[in-house]
């Protein structure tokens, strides 16, 4: 599916239920929503420990209180709450091996688990049982797309929703053993969550009009439903909602006045709803209850990590007390939607990783004078700037800080060129008149332009209001700096167009209606950006429409489309049969065609020469397998 959200970057995202199916977010992943790796310390209560004063009253009485003391110490050890800081060591089953499940979701028995997988004629939906490598193909989509999955709980069928290329969405049903799908609702938002009883179930559901969402309960055998809980756009309801084992609680999350995430809770009518915790998110995701109905489980980042290595980690929340353990400690993000919670209270959860090398090639794709120039592990994925000298810049990220770095075009003479000021910079791009960098760079929780100097120096920040700028693109003539901001605040995620003067000034609305990711051609003269699924091709003076192309299905245009050296086409990813490569779209409106023939890996960010000789490529790895996590409590 079209993506034109960050996938491949370090950044942090308060997700819209619009995009459920998106980057996992730039500030995708890399995807401005960018996608990374972690390792944090969880925050923990205090355990109760016992201490004796040495009081000598009586013999009689000290055996009353050693008694007494004792029983109440091994009735909180054997409670099962009390495990959470005095546990045992983590247990992690690896339950598959390089086949890249995609949202995850395992039956309450923990026998089986079930994901789809992107094949050669689109998504293949397969079940598998758990320490077993073979697996059952159940379903296939061609032009539509699966999107996350539930077990009912008595383990007959599996529910998912399937989205089309057009935005909208569907609940589906299928027997767990295969067989004819069932189509159930319409206009559903992420996962559905049961209700003990079986039969109702509760789901999100957007109006992408204004932006509301609401909380609905529906009963799968007469297909009636309910709506128990509505929120306008600045308090959008996020992630997935989860009905606990009892009936009596529902758990969400929703965008708090600051525009943070808070986890709360309403009964099944919506009569009454509580924080269960007083503590902040950048992104929830999925959440799902522990069977004893005494923790949640979710997919989350915490207040201020959205740019760090710990995004999107899977936490345990105790209930009702709301105290929250990060599980995951290896180093990776978590799928946001692959997740599930057995009988036995293991937790199904799917990390993943990417690496990246810059390669240097042909500017016409002859894939066979691809050379590896960089030796490092995220080089250039948010962020590849050739440099009018013939030298590329490009972003990079060790340990927390994530850098402008540069480099001769045979790898040779690297150098680190910012530090300190900024944790985080991404999509880097070289003034054509080789002056400067400009790049987006996060700061006291916003994002901001930035221009420096092309060796690092004499930092400058362009802009100064709350749009969160992530791409931009400077004019031919070195003048202007047109860049998408979200005038929504983050909300919506609606972007537009603005243009500044690379000096810094006012910045004025450049062009009409949405777009994001722009990118000048080489002359100036015209502009593209991406507004829904489609490439549009803009002025370069005032940003009048000239024209627009349709994305092909599987592509990525989350950095937007590039032009060719030539300014004749425009370029893209597109990922066919598990690796991707890069495509064409002639401006002759002539049919896309391979620009590169790569068979295995993914590409992440591209980019021409300025001299148009030669073509970088920010490609690398993507590795990740569902795991089951035990003995967290």
């Amino acid at each position: 599916m079209s993506e034109i959200h960050r996938t491949s970057g370090y950044g942090r995202t308060v997700p819209s239920q619009a995009s459920f199916n998106r980057r996992s977010s730039r500030q995708s992943g890399e995807s401005f929503k960018i996608a990374p790796v972690e390792l944090a310390i969880a925050e923990s209560v205090s355990p109760v420990r016992l201490r004796t004063k040495g009081l000598w009253i009586t013999a009689a009485l000290t055996v009353i209180v050693a008694f007494a003391a004792a029983a109440a110490f091994f009735q909180f050890r054997s409670s099962d709450d009390a495990g959470l800081h005095a546990r045992k060591e983590i247990s992690v089953l690896r339950l598959t091996n390089g086949i890249k499940p995609v949202d995850a979701a395992i039956s309450s028995d923990g026998d089986y688990f079930v994901y789809h997988e992107v094949g050669d004629e689109g998504e293949r939906l397969w079940l598998q049982q758990v320490g077993q490598s073979s697996r059952v193909e159940i379903g296939r989509q061609s032009e539509s797309y699966y999107r996350a999955k539930t077990f009912s709980p008595d383990g007959k069928f599996v529910f998912y929703v399937v989205a089309e290329r057009s935005g909208e969405t569907s609940l589906h049903r299928v027997p767990t053993i295969g067989g004819p799908s069932a189509k159930i609702l319409d206009n559903i938002v992420g996962a559905i969550s049961f209700a003990p009883d079986g039969r109702q179930f509760v789901f999100i559901r957007e109006n992408k009009q204004d932006g509301t969402s609401a909380l609905v309960t529906a009963d799968g055998e007469n297909g009636a439903q309910s709506v128990i809980l509505e929120r306008p756009a600045a308090s959008a309801l996020v992630g997935m909602p989860a009905w606990s084992p009892d009936g009596a609680t529902i758990v969400f999350a929703s965008i708090n006045a600051d525009n943070k995430i808070g986890i709360y809770k309403t009964d099944p009518h919506g009569e009454s709803t509580t924080a269960v915790s007083n503590e902040k998110w950048d992104n929830i995701y999925r959440i799902v209850w522990t069977r004893n109905g005494r923790g949640l489980a979710m997919i989350a980042t915490r207040d201020g990590e959205g740019y760090s290595t710990r995004r999107n980690q899977v936490y345990y929340v105790s209930y009702p007390d709301g105290a929250s353990l990060r599980l995951t400690t290896d180093g990776s993000w978590h799928q946001e939607w692959s997740l599930g919670v057995t009988g036995d209270d293991a937790i199904l959860a799917v990390p993943f990783n990417r690496s990246s090398q810059i390669w240097s090639l042909d500017a016409k794709g002859d894939t066979t004078s691809a050379i590896q120039i960089s030796q490092g592990s995220t080089d250039g994925r948010a962020g590849l700037a050739p440099i009018p000298d013939g030298s590329i810049g490009f972003i990079s990220r060790i340990g927390e800080q994530v850098n402008i770095w540069s480099m001769h075009a045979d790898g040779s003479a690297l150098k680190q060129l910012s530090s300190g000021v900024l944790t985080i910079v991404e999509e880097l791009r070289a003034d054509p008149k080789g002056r400067y960098f400009v790049f987006s760079g996060f700061k006291d929780g916003n994002s901001r332009l930035y221009r420096c100097d092309i060796d690092g120096s004499n930092l400058t920040q362009l802009t100064f209001d709350d749009g969160q700028p992530v791409d931009s693109t400077v004019s031919a003539d070195g003048n202007w700096v047109v860049y998408g901001s979200d005038t929504s605040k983050g909300v919506a995620h609606r972007p537009e167009l603005f243009r500044i003067p690379i000096n810094g000034g006012e910045a004025e609305r450049f062009g009409d209606g949405e777009c994001a990711s722009p990118h000048y051609s080489p002359d100036g003269s015209l502009l593209s950006c991406i507004r829904g699924l489609e490439i549009i091709v803009l002025s370069g003076a005032d940003g009048a429409q000239i024209n627009r192309y349709p994305i092909p299905t599987y592509s990525r245009v989350n950095f937007g489309a590039r032009w060719t050296p030539d300014g004749r086409g425009l370029v893209y990813i597109r990922s066919e049969k598990g690796f991707s490569n890069l495509w064409i779209q002639p401006l002759d409106g002539a049919g896309p065609s391979p620009l590169t023939d790569f068979t295995t890996g993914e590409i992440y960010n591209y980019a021409f020469s300025f001299d148009g000789t030669r073509l970088f490529i920010a490609r690398g790895q993507q590795i990740s397998d569902a795991v089951l996590i035990r003995d967290y409590r």
